[in-house]
């Protein structure tokens, strides 16, 4: 009861001698050793006096960050939308220039294909194929009913370029006419590989 009363006599309102504003309590940090049990300095002024600027130029960080808030949220493509969102998931890619994939360097999910985890406000969290959402992005809604399908084969790519709409009957059809295919060229390289193992067409020749 002594507690309530004393909370209850205290300023809900505290001035900060850095900022000259006055603030909630809330806005200051517990100091036991303080008269008041609060920090003199509010928490903002705390963190930018401990802070330095960031190499990106876009915020601040502390001392012994790496990065700011900025840069930590490129890496973040859920909290992101529209071009934003798709520069930020392009920029996680490693470029191959062979094939010219870009491969993505983030979370896969179970099938191998790359994904991040988005949040929508009032929404729960949901995981999200990233070859769809860049395809969506980058030329504009996917038709219902339709699939983004690899051309490339290759289902860590992201690359705009070899992404494109399909029906899942041209989708399914092309994935099993491919695998007909690798199957049949397995098929080969184990043959030739009993005739003549150090052949040349073998991917594993000496």
């Amino acid at each position: 009861m002594a507690v309530g009363r004393l909370l209850h006599g205290r300023q809900q309102v505290k001035t900060c001698p850095k900022c000259k504003i006055n603030k909630s309590r809330a806005e200051f940090a517990v100091n036991p050793n303080q008269g008041d049990g609060l920090n003199s300095w509010c928490k903002l002024c705390i963190n930018f006096q401990n802070s330095v600027p960031c190499e990106c130029g876009r915020g601040r960080k502390s001392k012994t960050s790496k990065k700011c808030w900025d840069c930590y949220t490129v890496g973040m493509p859920g909290r992101l939308q529209g071009t934003e969102q798709l520069a930020a998931l392009l920029s996680r890619t490693d470029r191959d220039k062979n094939q010219g994939c870009w491969l993505w360097t983030g979370a896969l999910d179970s099938g191998g294909y790359a994904s991040f985890t988005e949040t929508k406000l009032g929404q729960k969290k949901a995981m999200v194929r990233i070859h769809r959402r860049v395809a969506e992005l980058a030329s504009g809604p996917i038709p219902a009913g339709y699939q983004v399908h690899h051309k490339c084969a290759i289902r860590r790519c992201i690359n705009p370029d070899h992404l494109e709409r399909t029906d899942a009957r041209s989708n399914i059809g092309e994935m099993l006419a491919r695998n007909a295919f690798l199957t049949r060229i397995s098929l080969l390289e184990d043959a030739l590989r009993e005739l003549d193992p150090r052949h040349p067409a073998l991917p594993d020749a000496a």
